[in-house]
């Protein structure tokens, strides 16, 4: 990473934890702030930004099967109550760094097909994905962000492929 960071000029540096882990807070910590740190040593002008991963879906094994350890969400909804809070925590400790909330867009996005959400029509995408929604989502949120709008706000969400098209 230290080659990377020093090979260019960086604009902006994105830091994310694991979606398996991104609903409790302990994971972020300490190694949150020791990667900032790394960042600002070798890419000193870039600004970190934090990239919020999402909840997986409601058909998700995770939900579907929930485990018996303490602290692990065992639904769509808990998962995305827990990352949403740890994200937030940890951007405000380390120096109330900037959020692009791909999360938010996809909990938030509701893809109509046959009159249903993805949410509720688990098959709706093919290749499976964890994703709840369709994966445009995060580069229109990443590019909202850069562009100082709401994730919302951008033309590429609340829209069918088909509209998309049009």
């Amino acid at each position: 990473m230290k080659e990377w960071l020093a090979a260019d000029q960086w604009d902006v540096v994105t830091i994310q934890m694991a979606s398996i882990k991104s609903h409790d807070i302990a994971n972020y910590r300490p190694s949150a702030s020791e990667l900032r740190d790394y960042i600002k040593k070798f890419a000193p002008n870039s600004e970190i930004v934090v990239h919020q991963t999402w909840a997986y879906r409601v058909d998700d094994p995770r939900f579907t099967k929930p485990s018996e350890k303490p602290g692990e969400p065992a639904t769509q909804e808990a998962m995305y109550t827990g990352l949403t809070s740890a994200y937030n925590t940890i951007a405000r400790e380390l120096g109330g760094l900037r959020i692009i909330p791909t999360g938010d867009a996809f909990t938030s996005q509701t893809t109509i097909l046959n009159g249903a959400s993805s949410r509720t029509l688990p098959s709706i995408q093919k290749p499976r994905s964890r994703a709840n929604c369709p994966i445009r989502s995060t580069p229109c949120t990443w590019l909202a962000v850069e562009e100082g709008q709401g994730w919302q706000d951008h033309p590429g969400h609340g829209r069918s492929s088909r509209e998309h098209r049009r």
